[in-house]
Formats: structure tokens, sequence, C-alpha cells
């Protein structure tokens, strides 16, 4: 039980930390740091707000969990990022990028 659950832990945090590499609350901290002259600051807030969005995720995905089946929930997941995918493509290509 325990190994079980320590490997969704690591699972997770695994996940987490590449997803987040990178992306644009990793840069808007960097920016934040580096005009406040503050790291401690910005650290405490952005690890707040993580803290926030990741029980927001975990308690909708737990609501969701017990009226919806576990394989529907990854398809329909999969269906959005699939369309924000699409629509992003679109809207760069109309803008004449490619």
């Amino acid at each position: 039980m325990a190994a079980s659950r320590l490997k969704i832990a690591l699972g997770s945090f695994g996940t987490v930390l590449l997803a987040e590499l990178g992306d644009k609350t990793q840069v808007t901290t960097l920016l934040m740091t580096s005009s406040s002259h503050q790291p401690g600051v910005v650290f405490v807030g952005a690890a707040l707000a993580l803290l926030a969005t990741s029980c927001l995720g975990v308690l909708v995905g737990h609501w969701l969990s017990q009226w919806l089946d576990p394989r529907r929930v990854e398809v329909v997941s999969g269906a959005f990022f699939l369309a924000v995918a699409l629509w992003l493509g679109w809207d760069w290509w109309r803008a004449g990028r490619v």
C-alpha cells in the first residue's frame, strides 16, 4: 500500500515537474524575480498559486471520478487538448507564420 502511494506521488511529481518546465508560469516567475529582486517573496507567491491550482485540480478530479468512468475522463481530456492544439495551429497558420 505504501509503495503504491509513493509510486503515485513520484509519478505526479515527475509529470507536473516536466509539464511546468519552461512554461509561461516559470517565465513569469523569472521575470517577476528579476524585476522585484525579492526571490523569496516571489517563490512563496508562486508556490501558493501552484498549490491552489493543484488542489483545485485534485478536488475536481476526485469529484469527476465519482460521476464519470476514468477512461471517459481520459478521452474527454485528450479531445480537449487536441482541440486546443488544433485551434492554436489554425490561428498560427492564419497569421501566415507557416
